[in-house]
């Protein structure tokens, strides 16, 4: 991870404690997911091209089994693929963002 990513983060919200979660996906190009606390309720910009929506999910609900559901979907590469996925209200949360929250599940689980 390029520190000047970290650095960016705490730029933009003005926040000093970042930390860069010890996991990655390697999907087309490696992600590296940063987590951080604010007392602030931060504002997010969208980049329209990267992010279809910004999702809020409370902490208690991410952390209850219940919202994880297998679903079937279509893809640009399969007409029908069953896949474990996050469902929060109307949203169904798969894919490389889906295994990022459950292994971040997975590790808030350890601590608590």
């Amino acid at each position: 991870l390029n520190y000047a990513t970290i650095d960016e983060f705490n730029n933009q919200f003005n926040y000093k404690n970042v930390a860069k979660l010890n996991l990655h996906f390697l999907f087309a190009y490696p992600v590296y997911p940063l987590l951080g606390i604010s007392k602030e309720e931060l504002q997010f910009t969208i980049q329209i091209n990267e992010v279809a929506e910004i999702i809020e999910i409370p902490l208690t609900v991410l952390l209850d089994d219940k919202i994880i559901v297998n679903k079937t979907i279509e893809t640009s590469y399969a007409k029908s693929m069953q896949v474990p996925a996050f469902q929060f209200n109307e949203h169904i949360i798969w894919g490389a963002t889906a295994i990022m929250l459950s292994e971040l599940k997975d590790m808030i689980k350890l601590l608590i």
